[in-house]
């Protein structure tokens, strides 16, 4: 009995365990790239695990990456199909601009690729103004959202990124915002 439990046993492992005909090759890969910012994080989307970080609760200007918070904010806030009308004050947008004109009419849709893609800080600013009434009510409720998320290394000041003093975040708190932009 225990000669066939054994020889039953060698079949399986012969069947489940796969022999290597070949033998593996090396391949040369090139070194990794140097890093020269001041501040990162590497994470695992699949494990969700952070897998290394330098200086990551270091406070620094976000810029650009501002929209997306702006983006969160509005889609919790407005339907892609509300009609936006511009306002002069998006017009004068410093930086990037989607060319807007006072008085043309956009639909939220329209005004967040717009914002997203040409990185439309007028856009950002018309899109403020519309969910948030005023620019600095919007800026509330995207440090609201910021707060709700953890993201408690964090201040907005404006919706577009540009420079303030008080416009701040962390390579931890961005991956939190990148993490809440997925779902």
């Amino acid at each position: 009995m225990l000669a066939a439990s054994l020889a039953s046993l060698s079949l399986v492992a012969t069947l489940v365990v796969p022999t290597v005909t070949t033998q593996p090759v090396s391949v040369d890969a090139p070194p990794p790239p140097r890093l020269t910012a001041e501040r990162w994080i590497v994470y695992d989307a699949n494990d969700e695990v952070v897998l290394a970080s330098w200086n990551a609760n270091d406070e620094a200007p976000m810029a650009s990456v501002t929209k997306v918070m702006t983006a969160i904010v509005v889609l919790e806030n407005a339907s892609l199909e509300e009609t936006v009308v511009i306002p002069a004050s998006a017009t004068g947008a410093r930086g990037s601009t989607a060319g807007l004109v006072a008085g043309e009419q956009w639909t939220v849709g329209d005004l967040l690729i717009a914002m997203m893609v040409r990185s439309g800080n007028d856009a950002a600013i018309a899109l403020a103004g519309h969910v948030g009434g005023t620019v600095g009510t919007f800026v509330d409720l995207m440090n609201a959202k910021a707060r709700e998320l953890g993201m408690l290394n964090t201040r907005f000041e404006n919706p577009n990124g540009l420079d303030a003093e008080n416009h701040y975040s962390t390579a931890n708190d961005l991956l939190t915002l990148t993490i809440a932009s997925q779902d």
